[in-house]
């Protein structure tokens, strides 16, 4: 952990080594319920983290994120350089389920209640080409991200991505046919639909990075066999890439000649109120997907419909831009909480969540009273109490309402589909909001100062604080007055941006300046 933000979070998994002496260390925890690494999952919200910043970097920097934003996309990044230990091995997994969810202490304290953590491969004999594919995807789009910052750093991810995605298309074969007992946890949890979707996938983000024509010719290859619009185009998530090429080949390809176009036009207007619409639309105006974590297929949506929206208004179809755009915007204000009633972000706007199903804000390090007590005791303290949970996870969405709207703010099991949270949840999300943030003015960045990190817990270590530079008022006070979490009422913690009023498709048609965002080049 580069820098200690939070009181209540610290090092955890330094034991974490492969087989065959990887350092597993790094990375990213999958969701709240779990301390397990899975890495088709992670390398999906590297590709999307990466995709927002190349797209929607001028929105970062507005709002004094975008070395945020680099931090945490490396930070990713380069635990899935570690998971490339070999030209034809791959780490596919950290961990084990069962072990896995018995635990419900703080991560930090893993290795003292919990048996040491195994790593899994895809290997020649056991291939895994969604996650090869994903993962080329992923280093190749952060190495697009870097390349302006870090250029030795952008060459090295580039070159992993090539040798990743050579053995992943060399070696084909899905995850979902082994007897590996690791592999066959990880397809329990993630099960993949199919892999050609991520050759394609991958070999499109390297053409993005590299101009080699090579990659775009086998990504046409392997996007040409995407048929079937009940299954690749069923979402966009870390199984479904079809979506998001439709939306990148349309930028390369905008000719009415070629299929990109409609493609993305069908996807889209299976979500987009109208008489083609064949995503159910909730009453509060959130496209319903699927009940676990629905808010990540509408966040990845949304993402895809405001990327969308401003090659559509720089192509003329202003109309179509303005229904996009507001799309989009639509769904985000729903998890904001501006139009569903309550907000789905931990520590944001209107009745957030209090009792997220994420077991380390729950249960931290400096705050585990039941350490060391039964099994059954801890999984009845986490899963069917009502103590909110004493830490804050800034940000994080939850998986969203059920069907009708409703919401029960809950760690119980009932409510697991509903109230965790997972990166890949928040990774859509944000690239959305990045693209927002380029299209309204008047944006103020938060302060640390006004949010609850946990250092006045009388277990915190003062020493342990970061020190910030003066004149850093994006962490440091500047003269604000730092808040407390018991000044909060009513689970209003954090202070909401303002924003400017939605604006009307109408509006937008007769202002169409408004809707031109900044295009980066891929």
């Amino acid at each position: 952990m580069p820098v200690k933000r939070l009181a209540w979070r610290s090092d955890s998994c330094l034991e974490c080594v492969g087989a065959h002496g990887e350092d597993l260390s790094g990375g990213y925890y999958e969701a709240g319920g779990s301390y397990l690494k899975f890495t088709l999952p992670t390398a999906f919200t590297v590709t999307q983290l990466a995709w927002g910043l190349v797209e929607s970097r001028e929105g970062y920097a507005k709002v004094g994120e975008l070395e945020e934003a680099l931090g945490a996309v490396k930070w990713g990044a380069d635990y899935l350089l570690n998971c490339h230990s070999g030209p034809t091995r791959l780490v596919a997994m950290l961990g084990d389920s069962k072990e896995d969810f018995a635990y419900f202490g703080p991560p930090e304290e893993h290795a003292t209640w919990a048996p040491p953590r195994e790593a899994h491969y895809v290997t020649e004999e056991d291939p895994g080409s969604e996650v090869a594919g994903e993962m080329a995807a992923a280093m190749a789009a952060t190495s697009i991200a870097f390349k302006e910052v870090n250029a030795t750093y952008s060459a090295q991810l580039l070159q992993h991505a090539k040798e990743v995605y050579a053995f992943g298309e060399q070696h084909q074969g899905s995850y979902m046919a082994s007897q590996n007992l690791g592999l066959k946890d990880h397809a329990k949890h993630y099960p993949s639909s199919g892999f050609t979707d991520e050759l394609a996938w991958g070999a499109l983000w390297i053409y993005l990075a590299t101009q080699e024509d090579a990659y775009l010719q086998t990504a046409l290859k392997y996007y040409e066999m995407l048929q079937s619009w009940s299954g690749d185009n069923w979402s966009y998530d870390w199984d479904n890439k079809a979506p998001g090429m439709h939306v990148l080949l349309t930028q390369l390809f905008p000719s009415e000649m070629m299929p990109y176009a409609q493609n993305a036009k069908n996807f889209f207007q299976a979500y987009i109120p109208g008489p083609d619409r064949t995503v159910h639309m909730t009453n509060g105006g959130l496209s319903w997907r699927s009940a676990w974590g629905v808010l990540r297929y509408s966040a990845n949506v949304a993402q895809l419909a405001l990327v969308h929206s401003t090659w559509a208004y720089d192509n003329g179809d202003a109309p179509y831009a303005a229904a996009l755009f507001n799309y989009g915007q639509s769904q985000i204000d729903y998890m904001l909480g501006h139009t569903g009633g309550r907000s789905f972000v931990v520590g944001y706007g209107r009745n957030p969540p209090l009792l997220p199903f994420h077991k380390d804000s729950f249960y931290s390090y400096i705050n585990y009273p039941t350490r060391g007590q039964p099994y059954q005791l801890q999984h009845d303290d986490f899963h069917d109490s009502r103590i909110p949970n004493r830490f804050i996870v800034y940000g994080a969405l939850a998986g969203g309402p059920q069907a009708d709207d409703s919401y029960e703010d809950s760690r119980g099991w009932c409510c697991a589909a509903f109230s965790e949270v997972a990166i890949d949840y928040n990774a859509g999300f944000q690239s959305a909001l990045a693209k927002l943030a380029e299209y309204y003015d008047g944006l103020k960045q938060f302060s640390d100062c006004e949010l609850d990190l946990g250092w006045d817990h009388p277990n915190a270590t003062l020493a342990l604080q970061p020190q910030w530079p003066e004149g850093d008022c994006y962490h440091g006070c500047c003269g604000k007055r730092t808040r407390s979490r018991k000044a909060e009422e009513h689970g209003q913690i954090g202070v909401p941006r303002r924003r400017r009023q939605a604006k009307s498709a109408s509006s937008i048609e007769q202002e169409p300046y408004l809707l031109h965002a900044h295009k980066h080049t891929l």
